[in-house]
């Protein structure tokens, strides 16, 4: 045997080795994957199980009633402005929308108080409608808010919601 059949047999033996290995590792993989599959549908067997005990809403005396939903967003006002509008997204109007915004950090708001003091709280915002409030940003202000959004049902109950928004 010379040095070059050798070599290429040991080459060959590395070879099959690495093989061997990497053929077994994905066995393990084939496994490990195995026993997820079983432990989530053990999970969603359990849900279901849980959904199926659970009260139905359908089987709710009381019917359900539409109500309003609010977002608030960030938006560009013309060329270097913004503005911070409020959306109903629900089904029904909102009344005595107001909000109140907490900067992250140490930037103060940018919130335009006069604008805002002229329409907020607004009276109702119906559904599919929105209100907006200036914000004149500059490099002291905040760019994202912890924001606590407040109106009433037309059952005259407040909602208050906090929710979160960034330039």
């Amino acid at each position: 045997m010379t040095i070059s059949e050798a070599i290429s047999l040991l080459i060959a033996g590395g070879s099959l080795l690495l093989a061997y290995k990497a053929w077994r590792g994905s066995q393990w993989t084939t496994k490990e994957q195995l026993d997820l599959q079983r432990t989530m549908a053990r999970l969603a067997e359990r849900q279901l199980e849980q959904l199926e005990s659970s009260p139905r809403r359908s089987e709710s005396p009381l019917p359900r009633v539409d109500s309003a939903r609010l977002r608030i967003s960030i938006r560009p006002h013309g060329r270097n402005s913004h503005k911070f509008v409020v959306s109903n997204v629900g089904e029904a109007p909102a009344r005595n929308v107001s909000f109140m915004l907490h900067p992250h950090g140490k930037g103060k708001s940018p919130l335009v108080e006069g604008d805002y003091n002229d329409k907020f709280p607004a009276p109702v915002i119906s559904p599919g409608s929105e209100i907006g409030a200036l914000a004149a940003f500059s490099f002291g202000s905040a760019r994202a808010f912890d924001v606590k959004l407040k109106w009433e049902t037309e059952a005259g109950d407040v909602v208050e919601e906090e929710t979160y928004v960034a330039l």
